[in-house]
């Protein structure tokens, strides 16, 4: 066996390095051409706007907002339609207004409301239906 020198060995190590050297050298590159990316304007309005739609407070307060305006908007459209006389027309902002109010600010209340509303229905549903075999002709 051929006893290696001291050129061989630090020949090998050079290769080694400049393998190492251009692999790293392709991460790099990799990672510069994904920050360029994440930083372009649309890339960069759609991760904050991900980012906020995952936050849990953000998107609670949003729906809270959503149904408050809604239901304001219908209450509004239900009592004065879509009156030309003018004092129909701020009334109807006004009650629209306190509406979308009270709305957002008792979500939970209301949640629970309904919840219980539509179980009491579903158990008279539920306790008046016959069966085939029991409806009389």
């Amino acid at each position: 066996m051929k006893k290696e020198n001291a050129i061989d060995i630090l020949n090998r190590d050079i290769l080694l390095l400049e393998a190492k050297r251009n692999e790293q050298f392709l991460e790099l590159k990799e990672e510069m051409l994904q920050t360029i990316e994440s930083l372009k304007p649309v890339n960069f309005i759609k991760n904050v706007f991900k980012s906020a739609t995952e936050s849990p407070e953000i998107t609670n307060g949003f729906s809270k907002a959503a149904l408050g305006v809604t239901s304001g908007h219908l209450i509004k459209k239900l009592l004065f339609g879509s009156s030309h006389n003018p004092l129909k027309r701020m009334a109807g902002i006004a009650v629209q207004a306190i509406v979308t109010n009270l709305v957002s600010n008792n979500t939970e209340k209301i949640q629970e409301s309904g919840k219980g509303i539509f179980n009491t229905l579903k158990s008279l549903i539920i306790s008046n239906k016959k069966t085939p075999s029991e409806v009389e002709f």
